[in-house]
């Protein structure tokens, strides 16, 4: 049963590990896309990080971005409203003309796994305690019933078998455990 349970517990956290690193490797994945994206356009047009960033501004769909310019100062920050829990970050460095201009800062949240984690956690453990008990239930039962053995036969090729009433532990291979006969 605790082996059941530890398992279920064991189970849910790698999921959470999982999910967190998911949402780290999509992070620093945007992070390095829209940091090519700025510093292209800072490249080939010429136009400077606050430009971009006026660009930037307009864009909807839920991605959290910041512009951050080599002095610290955040020049463009598009975050959802709501608090910062249940989220990671990552930052890539914006090259233009070979040098660092600025980073951008992506936020990617993994509330949504947590969410899901905590309307499945209950059934998980649930589960892992009844399998636990199914396992414990099916260990007493078999102690309790008499194992039933095949005739063998002696090394005179004489069958041998065990009494019906005689325990398991009683009956072991090297044993001579009934009467030879029939």
């Amino acid at each position: 049963g605790a082996f059941a349970f530890g398992l279920g517990i064991l189970v849910v956290q790698r999921v959470r590990a999982r999910a967190t690193s998911i949402a780290e490797e999509s992070a620093r994945n945007e992070a390095a896309v829209v940091a090519a994206i700025v510093g292209n356009e800072m490249t080939v047009k010429g136009r400077s990080l606050r430009e971009v960033a006026s660009d930037l501004s307009g864009i909807q769909g839920g991605l959290e971005i910041t512009l951050v310019a080599p002095s610290g100062e955040e020049i463009l920050s598009l975050r959802a409203d709501g608090e910062a829990r249940g989220a990671v970050q990552s930052s890539a460095p914006i090259l233009a003309h070979g040098t660092t201009v600025g980073s951008v800062i992506v936020q990617k949240k993994t509330l949504v796994i947590e969410r899901l984690l905590a309307d499945m956690t209950p059934a998980i453990l649930v589960l892992s305690l009844v399998l636990g008990a199914a396992a414990a239930l099916s260990a007493a039962l078999r102690g309790m019933v008499p194992r039933v053995r095949a005739p063998r036969r002696t090394a005179d090729n004489r069958r041998t078998r065990c009494p019906a009433p005689s325990p398991w532990w009683n009956c072991h291979p090297g044993a001579r455990c009934g009467r030879p006969g029939r």
